[in-house]
């Protein structure tokens, strides 16, 4: 599905409004990261940048649409790992591959965090691993989606380290959470975004261990890596900017200019969340070797 570049090499971008998808429902925080960095795209590109909300699938129907797209920048498209990795390589009747993308920067990255209710019998993550251990499939954790990045670790924990969780997926990460609230199931295994954080905060839920790859700062709980897993380190959820594969490298590089910019302003860190936002800026050639490696790292799972 690899289109040909615009003719023009990009020279009178942008030519009217953009359109930025966003593949998942409006209000969560894929969404309100698109709407921050829009906001900010309007004053910097001087046009009008219109967000559009086309979810479905775990973000591949959106996705579908964006790389059928015509590659000029005029339609660019928020994606995940799920939508862009993963989604491509582990599920049947997905239309488009990796290749028809063209990433552009990384606009923010939340890492995960396994969570149980305040009364769980799982107080620690020794303890529920240890259960999982000593009876597979007995403890059960809920997941928004299982070819996301947490239903494919749990696939990965079973493969790697003989540690068999039952996977429990639900369309979303509310439903995923109420189902642990509710004692449906023992446990959450979902991106540690800002609302979440705010229930871990309020007592709502206990966090017990994080996917990510070095110890947080502001949620202290140990890695899956510090517990003996250490190839567990890939659950973060980056939400990232791309548009169609054959954009031409003019816009590219404009848009990297551009959003390297809004990730600097205080609204975009503020509506985002400081701790979500990149440190060092990571554009398209970074942010195209993360999904590279991520790829190889799906295909074994086939």
């Amino acid at each position: 599905m690899n289109q040909a570049p615009a003719g023009d090499g990009g020279a009178d971008y942008p030519n009217g409004t953009v359109t930025l998808t966003v593949p998942f429902t409006a209000g969560g925080p894929t969404d309100a990261t698109a709407r921050a960095l829009a906001e900010c795209l309007d004053r910097e590109l001087g046009t009008n940048v219109v967000v559009e909300n086309k979810p479905g699938a775990a973000g591949t129907i959106g996705t579908s649409e964006l790389v059928q797209a015509k590659p000029d920048g005029q339609t660019l498209g928020m994606v995940s790992t799920t939508s862009a990795v993963a989604g491509p390589i582990l599920q049947d009747g997905i239309d488009y591959t990796l290749d028809d993308l063209q990433p552009i920067a990384l606009l923010a990255e939340v890492p995960s965090v396994i969570a149980v209710g305040p009364d769980s019998k799982y107080q620690t993550a020794e303890a529920l691993l240890a259960a999982a251990k000593a009876k597979p499939g007995s403890v059960t954790v809920a997941v928004p989606g299982t070819t996301t990045v947490f239903g494919i670790e749990l696939q990965r924990l079973e493969r790697e380290y003989g540690v068999k969780l039952e996977t429990v997926p639900f369309e979303g990460g509310g439903d995923a959470r109420n189902a642990v609230l509710g004692g449906n199931v023992d446990a959450l295994w979902d991106a540690a975004s800002k609302d979440l954080l705010d229930n871990i905060r309020q007592g709502q839920f206990k966090a017990i261990a994080t996917g990510h790859g070095t110890r947080l700062d502001y949620l202290d709980v140990p890695t899956l890596a510090e517990l003996g897993f250490p190839k567990l380190v890939d659950s973060d959820t980056p939400f990232s900017l791309a548009a169609p594969a054959g954009t031409p490298e003019p816009v590219v590089k404009t848009l990297e200019d551009k959003t390297r910019a809004c990730q600097a302003t205080d609204k975009y860190q503020e509506v985002v969340g400081a701790q979500f936002v990149p440190d060092e800026f990571v554009g398209s050639a970074a942010l195209t070797k993360k999904f590279t490696d991520l790829a190889d790292t799906y295909r074994a799972l086939k």
